[in-house]
């Protein structure tokens, strides 16, 4: 079933969401907002959810991961970082390269938190649906 067939807008996840990863968005739908916050998968949302919106605990959740555009600083010669430093299971790193420094993320060990994307000070980190990065790669 479609999320926003079987959602009810009660606002039971938004108010279980311990790090505010979860907002109200259009229509007042629960929607992800990497820019404010990073999900620890806890659960809560789910356990809060009479309508059983979210996946099981024993699923991975929702199969994103990072991408880092072209904007990162890194790649100009601008000592940054501040992604790899915020990525708990390691899944960012640099390659070096004449003036900068490529980076490169592991999907394998990229959870798709989106601890990453609020400390970029020039936002050049989305999140993607993994199927869609493994076809670019």
């Amino acid at each position: 079933m479609d999320f926003q067939d079987a959602c009810t807008l009660c606002g039971e996840c938004l108010s279980a969401c311990p790090t505010g990863v979860l907002t109200k968005g259009h229509a007042g739908y629960p929607i992800v907002d990497f820019s404010k916050a990073a999900c620890t998968f806890c659960g809560r949302c789910a356990d809060a959810c009479k309508e059983l919106c979210f996946f099981a605990r024993d699923t991975e959740p929702w199969g994103l991961t990072a991408v880092i555009s072209g904007h990162c600083v890194e790649t100009k010669g601008v000592v940054c970082r501040a992604c790899e430093e915020s990525c708990q299971t390691n899944a960012i790193s640099f390659k070096p390269k004449l003036g900068g420094a490529t980076p490169v993320i592991d999907i394998g060990n990229c959870t798709g938190c989106g601890a990453c994307v609020r400390p970029c000070p020039v936002k050049a980190i989305s999140m993607n649906i993994r199927n869609d990065v493994e076809t670019l790669s």
